[in-house]
C-alpha cells in the first residue's frame, strides 16, 4: 500500500509541475511553493534545492586562489551573498526532478508512519554509526512535521555541543522523547497528530477518504501505543475493512483511552488494597506482642501452654522468648538493636525483620551506610523487581529525579510494581516524576529509568 500510495503522489506532483514525457520540467524555489503537494514534501524538496546550491557555490569558491586573496571579509561577505542569492535562483535540472520528487514523497510517506527510524536513516546516510551535530542538524531540518522530534534533536545536540552524535544515543533520547509526549495525549492531540498523514493521503488521490489500516496500525506502534493499535485492528477484522474513516478512527481512540483509564483505576484501586493489606500484616506482630504484655501472660508460659496442645508456637513469639532472654542475660544483639547493649528501642516486629536479612559481609552491595544499593526501607523487592539492574542507582535517580524526596519515590515504585502495561507506567512516569519534578526528560538519568521500568515489558 505504501508503494502504491506513494507512486500515486510522485505521479501527480510531477504532473502538476507541468513535467510531461515529451517537455521537462525545471522546477525552481518558486515553482516548488506553488506546487499542490503536501507541505512536508514541498518543504523536503526545497531543503534539497537550497543544500544543492550551496554546495555548488561550495565546490567552486572554497580553497586557495593563486590570483585571489579568499580570506578578507568584504570576500567572505560576498560568498554570503551569493549563496542566497544562488539559493534563490536554484532549480532542479530536467532529468534530476522526477528522481529528486520520488525521493522526497518515498522518505516523508516513510517519516508520517514511522518518524525515529526514518529520521535516522537518513540522518546517518550509508549506515554511519556518528555523526558530527552540525550535520545532525541539518540533516533533521528536512522534516518539518511532528516538531516534538526536531525539537528533541535540537535540544540533546545543544547538550552535546561539539562531540559527535552516536546513532544509539539519539535513538535511545528520540524514542524517550516520543512516549513521554505522547504518554497523555488526547483524542484531539492523537488526531491533530495524524492530520499530516491524512493530507499525504488525500493529496495522492490514491484512496477516496480515511488512512489504510495498516498506516495507523503502525504509526500508532511507532508511538508506544500498541493498545490503541490494537482497537483498530480489531475493529477491521472484524469489519474486513483496509481503510478507516477519520470518524471510526476517533471513536476507537476515545474507547482505547478510555480502557486504559479503567484500567490504570482499577490497578491503583488493587495497589491501595495491597498497600494497605502490607501495612495491616506489619503491624500484626506488635499488636501481638502487646496484648501479651496486657495480660501478664509471659511468653515461656505462652509456650509451655502451645507446647502441651501440640501447636506450634508462631514465630514472633519465637523471637519475643529470644529476645527476652538475651536481654535478661545481659547479651542482646547489638547489631539488630543498633545500641551497645540494653534493650533495643525499635519495635518488636521491626527487630525481627531486620534480624530476618542476611548480614552485609565487607564485599556486599549492601555493606556500609551510603551504599546505593542498600535496602530502601521495606521496598527492596519492589525496586529489583521495577528498576531490575538499575535497582542500584536508587540513591542517585531519587537525588537527581525525586529531588531527595525518598516517599515521592517509594510511592511511584509501589505504583510502578502494580502497572499492568507500559502505557499505565509511562502515564506515571509522565505525571508523577517528570512533571512534577520539573525533569529534564532528554537526561541521562530520565532516559536510564525510563528504559529501566520499560524493560519489565518487553521481557
Amino acid at each position: 500500500m505504501r508503494e502504491k500510495i506513494a507512486h500515486a503522489l510522485t505521479t501527480n506532483v510531477i504532473r502538476d509541475s507541468g513535467a510531461t514525457p515529451g517537455v521537462p520540467c525545471r522546477c525552481n524555489q518558486s515553482e516548488l511553493a506553488s506546487l499542490g503537494a503536501p507541505r512536508s514534501v514541498i518543504h523536503f524538496l526545497q531543503r534539497t534545492l537550497a543544500r544543492r546550491a550551496q554546495i555548488e557555490v561550495s565546490e567552486r569558491f572554497s580553497g586557495s586562489f593563486d590570483w585571489f586573496d579568499m580570506s578578507g571579509d568584504s570576500v567572505q561577505a560576498a560568498l554570503d551573498n551569493l549563496r542566497h542569492v544562488v539559493t534563490e535562483a536554484a532549480q532542479f535540472p530536467a532529468d534530476e526532478w522526477p528522481k529528486a520528487v520520488n525521493h522526497a514523497v518515498g522518505t516523508m510517506l516513510d517519516y508520517l508512519i514511522d518518524p525515529v527510524p526514518t529520521l535516522l536513516d537518513f540522518c546517518y546516510a550509508g549506515g554511519s554509526a556518528a555523526v558530527s551535530v552540525g550535520d545532525l542538524r541539518r540533516r533533521a531540518g528536512y522534516f518539518r512535521e511532528y516538531p516534538y522530534v526536531e525539537q528533541a534533536v535540537q535540544a540533546y545536540t545543544q547538550k552535546k555541543g561539539d562531540k559527535r552524535v552516536s546513532r544509539q544515543e539519539l535513538q535511545t533520547t528520540l524514542n524517550h522523547v516520543v512516549r513521554q509526549y505522547t504518554a497523555d495525549f488526547s483524542v484531539d492531540d492523537w488526531m491533530r497528530t495524524l492530520e499530516p498523514l491524512l493530507e499525504f493521503v488525500h493529496v495522492s488521490g490514491h484512496v477516496d477518504g480515511g488512512l489504510p489500516v495498516a498506516f495507523v496500525i503502525d504509526f500508532l506502534a511507532a508511538h508506544h501505543r500498541p493498545d490503541v493499535a490494537s482497537f483498530v485492528e480489531v475493529e477491521a477484522r472484524m469489519a474486513k475493512a483496509d481503510m478507516i474513516s477519520a470518524g471510526t478512527l476517533r471513536r476507537l481512540v476515545v474507547e482505547a483511552l478510555e480502557t486504559a483509564r479503567e484500567q490504570a483505576e482499577a490497578a491503583a484501586r488493587e495497589e491501595a488494597a495491597a498497600e494497605r493489606a502490607r501495612i495491616d500484616a506489619a503491624r500484626q506482630p506488635e499488636t501481638d506482642t502487646a496484648s501479651l504484655k496486657r495480660t501478664g501472660a509471659a511468653p515461656g508460659h505462652a509456650q509451655h501452654r502451645s507446647s502441651d496442645k501440640g501447636a506450634s508456637k508462631p514465630l514472633w513469639q519465637q523471637y519475643a522468648e529470644q529476645h527476652e532472654h538475651d536481654t535478661d542475660s545481659g547479651h542482646a544483639d547489638n547489631t539488630d538493636s543498633g545500641q551497645a547493649g540494653g534493650t533495643s528501642s525499635a519495635p518488636l516486629w521491626k527487630s525481627f525483620q531486620d534480624r530476618l536479612q542476611p548480614s552485609a559481609g565487607p564485599g556486599s552491595p549492601s555493606a556500609g551506610p551510603g551504599s546505593s544499593s542498600a535496602p530502601l526501607g521495606e521496598l527492596p523487592d519492589a525496586v529489583l523487581d521495577v528498576l531490575g539492574r538499575a535497582s542500584g542507582q536508587t540513591d542517585h535517580f531519587i537525588a537527581t529525579l525525586f529531588k531527595g524526596d525518598r516517599s515521592s519515590f517509594e510511592d511511584v515504585i509501589r505504583r510502578l510494581q502494580t502497572a499492568g502495561s507500559w502505557s499505565a507506567a509511562s502515564t506515571i512516569l509522565a505525571r508523577d516524576v517528570f512533571k512534577r519534578f520539573d525533569v529534564d526528560i532528554y537526561s541521562d538519568d530520565a532516559v536510564a529509568f525510563t528504559n529501566a521500568v520499560e524493560a519489565r515489558y518487553s521481557e
